[in-house]
């Protein structure tokens, strides 16, 4: 069976549809400000074929074409503009078709090769066309490998625009830690700076970290997943990309260990048969290394082709302005929802904090003393006068909450014991290595939200510096849902 991607960007296979036509797109404007990331002949054409992915075929267009050979590109066809029924023929019934007609055509010609196009017409002619410098005597025999890739030119532009808010920061902490600030073209692969962007594999944030490879530098709890805040998950990629850079010597392996594992690379050069990332990509067959893995350092060199480009590509689109902010330290223990009803503040905590997690949100889990929020530039002030006006009651409940502890008593369950406290029951189960049916032992003490409340320090700096008013709030850059 043909592979498919609908949609498809690292993280999330959106099912969704488009097409274009096939336009020869010349790899001379390749230029790379390092050049510690060569092309490989072998891979420029997988180079092209996701430049134009990411650059020139719209969401209304989808690109038939081989998995085996991203040079050979059967057509691109024209997709209905929505889901819906259109004529009688839906976007997926459309893709679905034009599959199926390439497929009867090559293995018509997989019987009868043609000698020209003289006598073929529509699509039987750029199916000659798209194999007509394949000298294999079997070049027809390929219907297995029919694959389908949907544009992502305006989810690329509209990741252009989002990532102004943070790529200023993010590549000064690459260069800070010498690494080279073209590394950046791993998030529009990973997320196309969706920063609300998860995997099937639970794979989360901007870089797309998953929890076991985040939590070796920064915290996920039952308080904060910092694979969504934007600076600190920067910090633990750039801790896992420069020790993969230590231990394999080159950029290419790398940047593909982000997609196929430290592990999987190793085991690669294990075999013998692996030297460098050419001899990973022509020769290597081991398990798991598939269509993604194999076309993982093409598509960041694409995405880095669009990125740098992006005036030529996306000349409507103008990056969104950079978070400005400062750092505000809580003194005591505070429920979210408390600080989220000073006025005009309740979006900008929100989207300046996006580590913390539902349940904090929620008022599940308490801010402890010490927490550092990012607020608009100029209001300390407001949040100050805030909490300087809660109640006793209050700031007693919030302070209570932190220090909870529950004595076992043998006869609840994990399950129990979390609804009893009203916190998250995944979080308590892990936090106790428990399944959630287990009955801890009469008298054990569980402590409840310590673990929860341990969080990493934010830069004390702003990114940005603007000058500041006193009540005047000015609004970070609305992020896109779509």
């Amino acid at each position: 069976m043909g592979f498919c991607c609908f949609g498809y960007f690292r993280g999330t296979m959106l099912k969704r549809f488009a097409l274009v036509y096939l336009i020869k797109l010349s790899l001379c404007s390749l230029a790379f400000a390092d050049i510690s990331f060569p092309v490989p002949e072998s891979i420029r054409g997988n180079v092209n074929f996701w430049t134009k992915v990411y650059g020139q075929w719209s969401k209304e267009e989808a690109a038939v074409f081989d998995r085996e050979d991203l040079n050979t590109v059967y057509t691109v066809v024209s997709l209905p503009k929505s889901a819906a029924a259109s004529f009688g023929v839906s976007q997926i019934a459309a893709v679905k078709a034009a599959m199926q007609e390439v497929k009867t055509i090559l293995m018509k010609f997989d019987k009868e090769p043609p000698i020209s196009d003289k006598n073929l017409v529509g699509l039987e002619k750029s199916v000659f066309h798209a194999l007509e410098l394949n000298n294999s005597p079997n070049k027809y025999a390929r219907w297995e490998n029919i694959g389908v890739m949907q544009g992502l030119k305006e989810r690329f532009a509209e990741g252009y625009r989002l990532s102004g808010m943070h790529s200023a920061q993010m590549e000064r902490q690459l260069m800070e830690n010498n690494l080279p600030k073209e590394l950046l073209g791993v998030v529009f692969v990973e997320s196309l700076f969706y920063n609300h962007a998860r995997s099937k594999a639970g794979a989360g944030g901007l870089w797309q970290l998953l929890r076991g490879t985040a939590k070796e530098n920064i915290f996920v709890n039952g308080l904060v997943d910092e694979r969504f805040d934007p600076v600190l998950a920067t910090r633990a990629a750039i801790v896992y990309l420069k020790g993969a850079y230590q231990r394999f010597g080159s950029w290419p392996l790398a940047i593909t260990s982000y997609n196929y594992g430290r592990a999987g690379i190793q085991r690669a050069i294990n075999s013998g048969t692996v030297t460098n990332f050419d001899d990973l990509y022509t020769t290597f067959q081991g398990k798991r290394f598939g269509f993604a893995a194999k076309n993982y350092y093409a598509e960041f060199l694409a995405a880095l082709e669009v990125y740098q480009n992006a005036n030529s590509y996306f000349p409507e689109i103008n990056k969104a302005n950079p978070w400005s902010y400062d750092i505000y330290t809580l003194p005591h223990p505070v429920f979210f929802s408390s600080l989220q009803k000073v006025p005009g503040l309740k979006d900008y905590l929100m989207a300046f904090n996006p580590a913390l997690t539902p349940e904090a949100r929620k008022g599940k889990e308490v801010l402890p003393e010490g927490f550092k929020l990012r607020i608009p530039s100029g209001t300390q002030h407001l949040l100050t006068k805030r909490l300087k006006s809660l109640s006793q009651a209050e700031r007693r409940r919030a302070e209570q909450k932190v220090r909870a502890r529950h004595h076992a008593n043998g006869r609840q369950n994990i399950f129990q014991i979390a609804k009893q406290h009203d916190i998250s029951r995944e979080f308590l189960a892990q936090r106790m290595g428990y399944a959630l049916q287990k009955r801890p032992s009469r008298g054990t003490v569980i402590v409840l939200r310590s673990a929860g409340g341990e969080f990493s320090k934010l830069p004390t700096y702003p990114l940005v510096k603007e000058n500041k008013t006193k009540d005047k709030v000015v609004a970070p850059v609305a992020r896109s849902d779509k």
